[in-house]
């Protein structure tokens, strides 16, 4: 019965998902699975659905989204809450519906208006590493930053459908380096918290680096308390004129991604300052 109405069937299926009917596709989709008719062709449909809902959601805030990362990946979050939506409700998260649901997704975020006018694929990862590191600047007001959490679920849900997370390692560690160095990271919690994430999905060695960045700077921030604990009892028994106030960080080459600098040349009006810490 079902081969014999099959093409009626089908264009009830699209019908019903162009017009977000999720409690008949719901019946739908149950009576084709009561019957163990072969889905592939139902998938496929839902499969172009999502992509082309993706591909003219992001095309309609190109403009706005080639300058604004968090249009950008609000925008991909919205279509994949609504695709998530439809594939809970109308197809009970049917693995087929699904495979079908992440081809899509990989496909439209990887491949759409904003990336084909900035130069390609690999801006879709440079747009979500920047977004993430505007979440964990210290820029963000205290209401602002009640929002990092949300973001972050963001950048989690959306990562996964990455296809060059090379560039997203290479831009992610660029932003990284910068915001410990200048001191903007909002919260060391917020950064281990995202590289664990990186290293449940792509592996221990995708984030070597990233963990030797912020345990050079925990052990920076050691050695200055010690530092300034030694000069407090230096100062007390002999006063050292000149001294500014300073911060020391020492960092590993091999992990931070800045060029080599030319040999340091220090005002001889800080002598005394490094003298001190040579001694220390």
């Amino acid at each position: 019965v079902i081969e014999d109405t099959i093409e009626i069937i089908s264009e009830e299926f699209s019908s019903l998902l162009s017009e977000g009917k999720i409690e008949e596709l719901s019946k739908l989709s149950g009576f084709l699975l009561k019957y163990e008719h072969d889905l592939k062709n139902f998938a496929l449909m839902f499969e172009t659905h999502v992509y082309d809902m993706g591909s003219n959601a992001l095309s309609l805030v190109c403009e706005e989204a080639k300058s604004s990362p968090r249009i950008y990946v609000e925008t991909i979050n919205a279509i994949l809450s609504k695709c998530d939506h439809v594939l809970q409700s109308a197809f009970s998260r049917h693995h087929s519906f699904t495979r079908a649901a992440n081809k899509a997704c990989e496909r439209f975020i990887n491949r759409n208006a904003i990336t084909e006018a900035l130069g390609g694929s690999q801006i879709s990862p440079e747009l979500l590493a920047n977004y993430f590191d505007l979440l964990l600047r210290k820029h963000w007001s205290s209401k602002m930053a009640e929002s990092v959490d949300k973001g972050l679920s963001l950048v989690i849900k959306i990562f996964p459908f990455v296809e060059d997370k090379g560039t997203f390692q290479r831009i992610y560690g660029n932003l990284l380096a910068h915001r410990l160095v200048r001191n903007q990271s909002i919260s060391e919690d917020y950064e281990r918290f995202m590289i664990n994430f990186l290293a449940e999905k792509c592996g221990t060695s995708y984030i070597t680096t990233f963990d030797q960045m912020l345990d050079d700077m925990k052990s920076s921030r050691v050695l200055n308390e010690k530092y300034c604990e030694w000069l407090a009892g230096r100062l007390e028994e002999d006063p050292i004129p000149g001294l500014v106030s300073t911060t020391i960080t020492v960092l590993r080459s091999r992990s931070w991604p800045f060029l080599p600098k030319n040999d340091l040349t220090v005002p001889f009006q800080l002598g005394n300052l490094v003298n001190s810490i040579g001694k220390f």
